[in-house]
């Protein structure tokens, strides 16, 4: 059984006394849970929200195997679907198939590989020109979608940096990240932990020596997301999953960071669906893309598809209460 702490659940400071190990783990991206806990046995997934002293017999019982929650899954997801739920280790990770992206790609061209990625559909849904440069760029941000990526699946995060490197031929990764960045920690020591397995200089997986540096600022071109380095983990899934993140903020009842298809007929109103919001309550959305200037989506216009340069950052849900005005000042209103 996973504990879940991050930011709001070590804030909580819940302490499960059971006969069952309890391992604590990072934020799966469910902050409105908090104190979560999440009970894993094979094709059975299910978290436990809002945890007190009470929740002890029904989380002992389902680790028994004593639960028939309809609402419990199987764990498949996309880019996070190992969120928060590994105990942080490489072995975790590669128990729950970290790095087998790498293995195959490790096998291909780049220009095969550039393929694939197109054929995942990831140039459209993000910005991929800067896995062409000699010299990789990952800008890490404090952003809530990147604390959660870093923090939770930190080994994602850098299976997609060696996949970036294979596709752009590069060798040499700058990693943009301040030392006191929420989420440095982890990725920091699941470096350490690629490093001594041999994964970094390919002599585990095949592929070049990837040399990987840590900088406090970066010049020149658009760098690389950490979303965009945890997509290219999903290229060889099938069918590779056509989502994008968002970070939902506000006067809402489940804030956290959720996966959304994009592409297809989801709205803006189903988005706010799956975090349980009245729509007849939001007067508009303000929307901080990770690049680009922020903007106002008007509740008029929550039934429009999402727009995939829109996510990747921050949504604000704003209620008939809130002070539209500075806001409007901000941002441009769509």
């Amino acid at each position: 059984m996973l504990q879940h702490r991050g930011s709001c659940g070590t804030a909580a400071d819940v302490t499960l006394d059971l006969d069952v190990p309890v391992l604590d783990a990072a934020c799966d991206g469910a902050c409105w849970a908090a104190p979560a806990a999440t009970v894993l046995r094979p094709g059975h997934r299910h978290r436990f929200a809002h945890l007190d002293a009470n929740a002890t017999d029904d989380l002992a019982a389902c680790v028994r195997g004593e639960c028939d929650e309809p609402q419990a899954g199987s764990g498949a997801g996309g880019l996070t679907a190992r969120l928060g739920r590994t105990d942080g280790t490489l072995g975790d990770a590669l128990a729950q198939g970290g790095y087998a992206a790498v293995a195959l790609a490790a096998t291909l061209s780049s220009s095969r590989m550039i393929e694939v990625i197109a054929l995942a559909d990831l140039i459209r849904r993000f910005d991929a020109r800067a896995l062409m440069a000699p010299v990789l760029r990952l800008d890490v941000t404090s952003s809530t979608i990147d604390t959660h990526l870093l923090g939770g699946d930190p080994h994602r995060v850098i299976e997609g940096v060696l996949l970036a490197c294979i596709a752009g031929g590069s060798r040499e990764v700058r990693l943009c990240i301040a030392p006191d960045a929420p989420g440095t920690a982890s990725l920091i020591r699941a470096l350490e932990d690629a490093h001594a397995a041999g994964i970094l200089d390919g002599t585990a997986l095949g592929g070049d020596a990837i040399d990987i540096e840590i900088v406090e600022a970066l010049d020149g071109p658009s760098a690389a997301s950490v979303e965009t380095m945890c997509a290219l983990t999903t290229v060889f899934d099938d069918p590779p999953p056509p989502t994008r993140l968002l970070a939902l903020a506000g006067a809402l009842p489940r804030p956290g960071v959720y996966e959304v298809p994009v592409g297809g007929a989801m709205t803006w109103a189903g988005v706010l669906a799956m975090a349980g919001v009245m729509l007849a309550r939001v007067q508009a959305l303000r929307v901080y893309p990770r690049t680009g200037a922020p903007r106002l989506i008007w509740s008029s216009h929550l039934d429009d598809s999402l727009d995939p340069a829109a996510l990747g950052g921050e949504v604000v849900v704003l209620d008939w209460d809130a002070d539209i005005n500075p806001v409007r000042d901000s941002a441009g209103a769509h």
